[in-house]
């Protein structure tokens, strides 16, 4: 966007309403009419110039920019800011070919309340840029190599050699964060990951969770006895630090388990709901599972667990490794 347009973006409606109520400057008596006037104005000028959130990922964007190594490319997609070093032909085509349909599915299975204020999503073409940027951006010594959301500063960073997984899985929870910010974090991260190899169903309204690397940590924790039980994880709601990957792939099976079952988005959806008198939502999971505990289905978990693992091994063998990227509904 060039400064000119941009300054009349942000200065235009504060202006036409500054010169309107000049003109109209109301005495006391019919101040409150006149200040229902002046706000019905500024309504109309903010629609006039693309609206408040327009204006605000507009602003994002100049933000963003002189933060980027140069050239740097920067494109608004309301409400979202795309900001990256892979060109703008490339940040067009994923918010085309990548977010779009995402978000499509995503809104058709859980989130129903979009985001109101910018998201910037910083993608970046190889993992030297991305922890560059991250240092710059957010003075993160993280040691991820893939992509992070900060939900604070609703931004996310991603290396996008890591494939369009990453995408998909930071993209979810920023979604996630707007529509229900109460999510605990082992279903947080649990939809966030199952969502890195997933495919779409054919009508594109749906993602389908694949497998992927993370089973083996959780088959290996079973194995040493790391694993925590279904309850547990579900009451306590975060992810343990000394067993962090063993958590994000109990947290990412169980949702695979709970979307096989067609049971998942109506989890999702009904502990959102109810989230105020159930906050870890065990109620609703007993609920929609008719069971009374969920150690009545422990057993059952561990052997789906088991039995998916020796079937992904064997896919594996014979189609090659199990890829870490996001997958469209043509399997590219």
């Amino acid at each position: 966007m060039s400064p000119p347009r941009l300054i009349l973006l942000l200065a235009g409606p504060p202006l036409i309403v500054g010169g309107l109520y000049a003109l109209t400057a109301p005495d006391l008596a019919g101040g409150a009419d006149q200040a229902r006037e002046t706000a019905r104005v500024a309504r109309a000028a903010a629609d006039a110039s693309g609206g408040p959130l327009d204006a605000a990922c507009a602003a994002a964007a100049e933000r963003i920019r002189p933060l980027l190594d140069r050239p740097a490319a920067v494109i608004v997609r309301p409400p979202y800011v795309l900001a990256g070093d892979v060109g703008e032909a490339e940040l067009t085509r994923r918010h085309q070919e990548v977010l779009v349909p995402l978000e499509r599915a995503l809104r058709a299975s859980y989130f129903d309340r979009p985001p109101d204020r910018p998201v910037t999503i910083v993608m970046l073409k190889d993992e030297a840029s991305f922890r560059r940027h991250a240092a710059r951006l957010d003075g993160s010594g993280r040691n991820c190599y893939a992509g992070y959301y900060l939900q604070g500063a609703n931004r996310m960073v991603l290396n996008l050699a890591t494939g369009d997984g990453t995408l998909a899985h930071e993209f979810t929870h920023a979604l996630a964060h707007f529509d229900f910010p109460a999510l605990p974090e082992w279903l947080d991260e649990g939809l966030a990951a199952l969502h890195e190899e997933s495919e779409f169903s054919p009508d594109g309204l749906e993602l389908r969770g694949l497998p992927n690397w993370r089973r083996l940590h959780l088959v290996q924790g079973h194995r040493k006895g790391l694993v925590r039980g279904l309850e547990s994880l579900v009451r306590q709601g975060t992810l343990r630090a000394n067993h962090q990957g063993v958590d994000y792939a109990h947290a990412r099976d169980f949702c695979l388990y709970l979307q096989q079952r067609r049971l998942l988005a109506p989890y999702y959806r009904k502990f959102r709901t109810t989230c105020a008198e159930d906050p870890t939502g065990e109620r609703a999971l007993l609920e929609l599972l008719g069971i009374d505990s969920l150690d009545e289905i422990e057993t059952e978990f561990r052997r789906w667990v088991e039995a998916e693992f020796e079937r992904g091994r064997a896919w594996s063998s014979e189609r090659g490794p199990i890829r870490r990227r996001f997958r469209d509904a043509a399997g590219r």
